[in-house]
Formats: structure tokens, sequence, C-alpha cells
């Protein structure tokens, strides 16, 4: 799970992600930040974990934990607090075309 999924070393990866605001928390306009919690959605395709929905009993989709499969690495630049720890790690969606 630690390897970038791609055939060739030298080839991109695609990675997509959204950030959904989920809750502001404090807003100090004085000093200019804001506390939040927010929602981050990362999306690729791993060409390995690619399979036949049809010869699985037509499951499209599982979840998985993401310490089983490679994960990005992603990091908070501007961050005001120097906290950089996720608090919350939901499991993968792998799909039956590869993405996850």
């Amino acid at each position: 799970p630690l390897i970038r999924p791609v055939n060739d070393t030298n080839a991109t990866l695609n990675i997509r992600f959204n950030l959904a605001l989920s809750q502001i928390i404090n807003v100090d306009e004085v000093n200019q930040v804001m506390k939040t919690n927010v929602w981050l959605q990362i999306y690729w395709t791993d060409y390995q974990l690619i399979w036949d929905s049809k010869e699985y009993g037509e499951i499209s989709s599982i979840r998985i934990k993401p310490e089983k499969v490679w994960v990005p690495d992603f990091v908070l630049f501007n961050n005001a607090d120097g906290n950089y720890e996720v608090s919350y790690k939901s499991n993968c969606v792998l799909y039956c075309n590869g993405e996850v």
C-alpha cells in the first residue's frame, strides 16, 4: 500500500479532491483566524484494484480501511495553530473501475 499505483515510475497519477466546509467553530476577526471543521474527499484510480462486478455478484464497490491501500499524502500548508493531524479517517470506497 505504500507504492504509488502507476505502471511506470515516471508516469503521473491524477488526484482530484473536494473540500467541504462542515462547521465554522470560531471566527477571530481581529487576528484574521477562522477555526473550522472540513471534510476532504480525495479521488484517484488504482489500476491494480479493477474487478469485473459480474464475477462478484454485481458488487461494484467496497469499503476498506485506508491503511490497506495507497493514499496520497496531503498536508494543510497554511495552518494557523500548527496542528496537522487528521482527527477522523474514514474508510476508502473502492469502485470496480479502480477509482478510490
